[in-house]
């Protein structure tokens, strides 16, 4: 009768032991859906060696080069440049006038933003200005960029440090300083 009641709590227990593994594997599998879900790690699309050409009536007036484009639908949609991004502007006749260059960005398509940050470079070839910062941010709608970061511009004629950040057109075409820090001016009569 005792081997019985041994047999019968062998039998009990393989069942228990597999039911219950079973429930902790799942909880952890059921853990990462949900943090990945949540955060919306996983891209609808991937695309490769994009390059997107934006035009206003006709004239191309920039094109924007990535060697990869993550495309979110949700929680809202967005693209990410997780390697970086070139944007060049151009004027009327395809006249290069500037480009921008980064690490890193994300385009807001809905609210027409894009931020770029990590050694964000931008140059104007016509005024021979280069900005230096580690964010920036684009608006579209109002054709400007911005940032409240640290920049460094460095002209012809000086190199002008602003700790408040900047405004400026969206070629780089002018620009005015939230604050500016440092000025140093070049002596015109050594440099040329």
């Amino acid at each position: 009768m005792q081997e019985r009641s041994s047999v019968r709590s062998r039998i009990l227990l393989i069942p228990a032991l597999i039911g219950a593994g079973m429930f902790f594997s799942c909880e952890n599998d059921l853990q990462e859906v949900d943090r990945v879900a949540r955060l919306g790690e996983i891209p609808q699309e991937t695309m490769e060696e994009v390059r997107l050409v934006y035009t206003d009536s006709g004239e191309t007036r920039a094109i924007l080069e990535t060697p990869l484009i993550h495309k979110f639908y949700q929680p809202r949609e967005r693209m990410e440049f997780p390697n970086g991004l070139q944007l060049t502007f151009y004027q009327k006749g395809m006249k290069m006038e500037s480009r921008l260059t980064s690490e890193y960005g994300i385009l807001n398509q809905a609210e027409r933003h894009l931020l770029v940050r990590n050694n964000v470079v931008f140059i104007n070839f016509i005024r021979q200005d280069t900005l230096n910062t580690e964010l920036l941010n684009w608006s579209q709608d109002s054709a400007r960029v911005y940032t409240d970061k640290q920049v460094v511009v460095r002209g012809k004629t000086g190199v002008f440090t602003s700790r408040g950040g900047l405004q400026a057109g969206e070629a780089f075409d002018w620009y005015e300083f939230n604050g500016v820090a440092a000025t140093y001016y070049y002596n015109s009569k050594t440099d040329e």
